[in-house]
Order: structure tokens, then C-alpha cells, then sequence
């Protein structure tokens, strides 16, 4: 398995971890708050509304997100850089406030949206993994920072593909890539002018386990299940309704990792504790309405044959560019992403490439915790 160029996966890696940008001109500020609203209300079950982006695949995304009627309030799950227009939408559906708003993992495309609703929902109070309370303000403002340097050329980039009818594998653009970059432009230019704005807000709340709201008959779970995204993901359960608002733990149409973030050699258990609650619809972070657990199935075993494959090679001696070639992931790429050109290449940059150099990290900081305990 031969992976692309390691300098195309950063640049996709660049938009993933949604970095901050420089307020963009008159024009591009008009194409964000057109992008804005590129996303559809679907009410799943009575009071429950699924926020789904109407984005083509691409590199660069925004999150997908929910809303639950519970009685005479309103909780939230996550809050996407879209949220001002997710408001709007929500207002249109009911005028009761939001008191609760779960962020699903500390990424800006499900967090930078809450300063939004502390203005518009005063007493709002915010629910999140315990680790993004210690992340937010140390790692993820380092990460900002850092990004805002290479934004405006990954974004250059992809306008010169676009200008000059080139695809990321070579060759001409075909439709389905050139509507792809389109819209990461558009997504771009929306983050740059919505996160400089945004008050980065922390959590209120950091369950343990399994935190229960419960109102006028509606049970709300709020489950830290494990690792797999990133090390601070929970997931939002509805157990009457069997609807499972999972975050980036699931993603459609390809899964996106973080090669300094996931936790790759757990994130296949984590999905296989999902699979178990047996839910009947899932919103995922990203991509449309799961209607059964096939897709989720699929991820778990992705995972697990990633991990399984890579402590192989590691116990082998390989390196990491050795491993590159000795793990083999073709089948998955075929069943995840088809004969779709453009899916075939967002696999190379966000599965093959950054997810074996995400589980020799973590392999390598188990073996040097290991180390100290061995020698005593």
C-alpha cells in the first residue's frame, strides 16, 4: 500500500483540526454566510432533530448537529462554526431556551458555536469530556495558532486546483472533485470569519461514565464510552428512541483521523461498545442519517484490523514507513469508498496515512510506560 504525498495530507490535516484563520474580504465573508445555511432539520422522532450538513465529501468539513425538545427547555449536541444559522433554524421550530449544549469532542467544528448560545440562552450550561477543559485553552489554542500560519496556503492551494482544472491525484478534475474543492473554499472562508470572533467556552459539566438528563419523559444519556477520535469523545444516547448522536467516533462517508490526535488502537472497541447499544438511528459527526449499525460494524472491524496489523509490525521491528507498506487496507477502501475517485483519495489522507502514524504513537508511548515498570 503505497500512501500520497505526505505534504497533500497535511493540507487535509490542516482543514480537519479546523484552525483559525485571518478575517477574509467583503466577498468571502458573502460566500460563509451562504455556506452557512448548506444543512437540513430532520426531526428523527417527535422532538428529536438531527442538523445534517448538505457538504459534498471533502477536506474540509463542518459538524453536523442536534437538537432535542425535553419539556420546557432544549439541549443542544454541539455547536458547529454554522451556528448562528442553526439558531435561527432552531428558533423556527420552538421558542423554548437551550439549557444544556453537549459538545461530542473538543474539535472548532463542534465547540466554536457555544459562544453563540451563552449570548443568545443566558444560564445555557455546557457538557463536555473532562480532558477538553484542560485541552481547550492549553493544546487546542497552540493548535489554532499554529494552524493560522498554513491556513491561507492550503486555502491558496485549493483555489489553484480549482483555476487550473487539477486533481490532488493528477490529472483533470472530474465533477465530483471540483464540487468537493468548491465547497472546501466556501467552508474555509466561512471558519476564517467565524472563529476569530468566537469566545472559546469551557464546560460547565465533565461526566464520568454515564450522565442522565431527564425531563417530561425524555431520557438523555451523556456516555464517555472510550478513545478513538480524540481522547476526550462522549457520545449522546436516547434509549427510548434508540438514537445515537455519536460525534466523530462515526463518521460518513469516510472516517477522519487525527495523526496527533486519535487514539487509533482503541478507537475499534470504543465502536464495538456503540454497536452494543443497539441503536436504531444514528447522527454521526459528519455525513448523513445512519438508518442501521452496518456502517458503524464496518468502522469497528477498519479499526480493529488497524490496530491488530500495526502492533504486528511494531513487535516486527518495522518502522513507520515500513509498516506503510506491510499493512494492508485495500478492502476496506473498497467497501468504504468504492470506485469514487475523490473517496479513494480522502482514504489515503485520512485513514491510511495519518491513522498508522497515529498507532505508532501510541504504541511507542505504551512501550516507554512500559519500560520503567520492567525495570522495576
Amino acid at each position: 500500500m503505497k500512501i500520497k504525498s505526505l505534504t497533500m495530507i497535511g493540507i487535509a490535516l490542516l482543514f480537519f483540526l479546523c484552525s483559525q484563520g485571518m478575517p477574509p474580504d467583503s466577498a468571502a465573508a458573502e460566500a460563509a454566510t451562504d455556506i452557512g445555511a448548506n444543512f437540513a432539520c430532520h426531526e428523527i422522532a417527535r422532538g428529536v432533530y438531527a442538523v445534517i450538513r448538505k457538504d459534498p465529501p471533502g477536506l474540509m468539513c463542518d459538524g453536523n448537529s442536534g437538537f432535542i425538545i425535553a419539556g420546557d427547555h432544549v439541549v443542544v449536541v454541539d455547536a458547529p462554526e454554522s451556528t448562528a444559522a442553526v439558531i435561527a433554524a432552531l428558533k423556527k421550530i420552538t421558542a423554548k431556551p437551550v439549557k444544556y449544549v453537549i459538545n461530542t469532542h473538543w474539535h472548532d467544528d463542534h465547540i466554536i458555536g457555544n459562544d453563540l448560545y451563552k449570548r443568545q440562552y443566558p444560564g445555557v450550561r455546557f457538557i463536555a469530556h473532562e480532558k477538553a477543559r484542560a485541552y481547550l485553552p492549553a493544546q487546542g489554542l497552540r493548535n489554532r495558532q499554529s494552524m493560522l500560519k498554513t491556513a491561507p496556503e492550503g486555502l491558496a492551494y485549493i483555489k489553484t486546483l480549482l483555476q487550473k482544472n487539477e486533481s490532488f491525484g493528477g490529472g483533470p478534475l472530474a465533477d465530483e472533485e471540483r464540487e468537493s474543492l468548491a465547497s472546501d473554499v466556501k467552508l474555509v472562508e466561512q471558519y476564517l470569519e467565524v472563529v476569530p470572533k468566537a469566545e472559546i467556552i469551557l464546560p460547565d459539566l465533565t461526566p464520568i461514565g454515564t450522565m442522565t438528563l431527564a425531563s417530561a419523559g425524555r431520557t438523555i444519556q451523556i456516555k464517555s464510552v472510550g478513545s478513538g477520535h480524540t481522547g476526550g469523545d462522549i457520545i449522546v444516547y436516547l434509549p427510548r428512541e434508540k438514537i445515537l448522536f455519536s460525534g466523530d467516533l462515526v463518521i460518513w462517508p469516510v472516517p477522519l483521523v487525527g495523526q496527533d490526535q486519535s487514539c487509533v488502537l482503541e478507537w475499534g472497541s470504543t465502536l464495538e461498545r456503540l454497536i452494543a447499544l443497539r441503536p436504531a438511528r444514528i447522527v454521526p459527526g459528519h455525513g448523513r442519517v445512519l438508518n442501521d449499525i452496518s456502517y458503524m460494524q464496518l468502522l469497528a472491524r477498519l479499526f480493529l484490523s488497524i490496530r491488530q496489523q500495526t502492533e504486528k509490525a511494531y513487535r516486527e521491528g518495522k518502522t513507520l514507513a515500513e509498516a506503510r507498506q506491510a499493512v494492508e487496507l485495500d478492502e476496506f477502501k473498497r467497501q468504504i469508498a468504492g470506485d469514487s475517485k475523490l473517496k479513494r483519495l480522502l482514504f489515503d489522507y485520512y485513514v491510511s496515512g495519518p491513522s498508522l502514524a497515529a498507532a505508532y504513537r501510541q504504541l511507542a508511548e505504551r512501550n516507554e510506560a512500559e519500560a520503567p515498570a520492567a525495570e522495576n
